[in-house]
């Protein structure tokens, strides 16, 4: 098959959508040179993407941007570097789970699923994780950053917080995926076989990654073959019948806390980080359903989510609260979980007809705080010069 015949079998909406992901990239660049919210603007350019394409398969694409984005969360994950302050933090966010976990799931009883079982106890637990994950710098790297206490304490949450929130939700996301149609305690069983093979196999590739790279490549191309590392290590989880996600995690935060400090994706691949940037963030935006009630409800969400991270800033940290509070951003990993959920849903699931637009009402909600954080950032003066 020659290039002209493959290019013309390629659907229509496939082009624009690609067409998209470049005005995208382009947009990237503008928004970093004038200091705007670049998440805020992908995600309004994926809004009108809605009006010009129709579907486009994105499970493949989803499922290898969440792979990226799991092995680049255990380069920042180091408990060999913990500081009190990262012990302090790392006990806000396991109470910040808790809570938001138990604020959510009362929401969720009260409006989606009247119904009180071990399916919304999973989804509420799910969705109190994702909620308590940030990312500051989604937001602060468009400004000129002077690196005091406040930076440091903003840069240890956003290590700590993704990888401590994706491993709990890549553990029981499979439940809201594959499981509901099981009952209730054979589904449990099977979550935890999934896991079991999950840390088996991160575990396993990870040392045979760690043999090969440091004793056959003189720790050459290391960060390379340990990305590609990840991805194979996914396919072989898969086929042994685990989620694979997980398994990427492990791998990852096994990889970084033996071998020396490596660049996170940013540093090392520039150009594949930028690009799951605007996927990740321009796809949100295109698949959501939108409409009064899902935006009231986002709304409903970010103020029982504000509430109570300055509840639990005044308790556990003392620092900083306010500021800390606002500065709250949803990144890249917790939206690529999202998306993969929604992508992944079957149509002829009962669950998906609730689950999808709850799901859109959680991207909103994330829109949301990347909105309240970019204005906090451009008005503080304790942080930027």
């Amino acid at each position: 098959m020659d290039i002209l015949s493959f290019i013309s079998g390629v659907p229509k909406d496939v082009w624009l959508f690609i067409f998209f992901i470049l005005i995208g990239y382009g947009l990237l660049s503008l928004s970093r040179t004038f200091k705007l919210p670049e998440p805020i603007l992908l995600f309004v350019l994926g809004l009108i993407l809605q009006f010009f394409i129709g579907k486009v398969m994105l499970v493949p694409f989803v499922v290898l941007a969440l792979i990226l984005l799991l092995f680049d969360a255990g380069a920042h994950f180091i408990p060999r570097k913990f500081t009190p302050h990262s012990l302090l933090l790392s006990e806000f966010i396991i109470y910040s789970i808790v809570v938001n976990s138990l604020a959510f799931g009362l929401l969720l009883h009260i409006t989606f699923i009247p119904e009180v079982n071990i399916f919304t106890i999973i989804l509420s637990i799910i969705i109190g994780s994702l909620a308590t994950a940030c990312s500051q710098f989604e937001i602060m790297k468009g400004f000129k950053i002077k690196k005091n206490r406040l930076y440091y304490l903003t840069e240890q949450e956003d290590h700590l917080s993704n990888p401590i929130v994706l491993a709990i939700a890549v553990i029981l996301v499979g439940f809201i995926i594959e499981f509901p149609q099981l009952h209730w305690f054979e589904a449990m069983k099977k979550l935890l076989a999934t896991a079991f093979v999950d840390i088996g196999v991160g575990i396993f590739l990870g040392l045979i990654m760690l043999y090969f790279v440091v004793r056959l490549l003189k720790r050459n191309y290391m960060r390379l073959t340990a990305m590609l590392f990840a991805l194979f290590t996914y396919i072989v989880a898969v086929e042994l019948k685990g989620m694979g996600f997980l398994s990427v995690l492990v791998m990852s935060l096994f990889y970084h806390n033996v071998s020396t400090k490596e660049a996170d994706m940013g540093e090392f691949a520039p150009f594949i980080s930028n690009l799951v940037y605007v996927f990740i963030f321009i796809t949100m935006g295109y698949i959501i359903s939108l409409n009064g009630f899902i935006l009231i409800y986002s709304l409903i969400m970010l103020l029982i989510y504000l509430v109570c991270r300055l509840i639990l800033f005044h308790l556990i940290l003392r620092k900083s609260q306010h500021f800390m509070t606002l500065d709250c951003p949803k990144g890249l990993a917790v939206g690529a979980v999202v998306l993969f959920i929604m992508v992944s849903l079957n149509p002829i699931n009962p669950n998906s007809m609730v689950l999808f637009p709850l799901f859109s009402a959680i991207i909103i909600f994330f829109m949301l705080c990347n909105v309240v954080s970019y204005i906090v950032n451009v008005m503080t003066k304790d942080i930027i010069k």
